[in-house]
């Protein structure tokens, strides 16, 4: 998450000083791909840990 956040704070940096635009913006989408890698993999942990370790 640390590494998702400083995505975001490299991109709103970015976005204040005008460099994303219509047809510059890989840095967002990487951004935003990452974050939902790291949700997925959450999710997978979660139901691993808490529901399959309980039985």
């Amino acid at each position: 998450m640390i590494i998702g956040a400083l995505f975001l704070i490299t991109c709103g940096i970015c976005q204040c000083l005008g460099h994303l635009t219509k047809e510059h913006y890989i840095g967002f989408e990487a951004a935003a791909w990452y974050l939902h890698s790291v949700d997925v993999v959450q999710l997978f942990l979660f139901v691993y840990i808490y529901w399959w370790g309980g039985i």
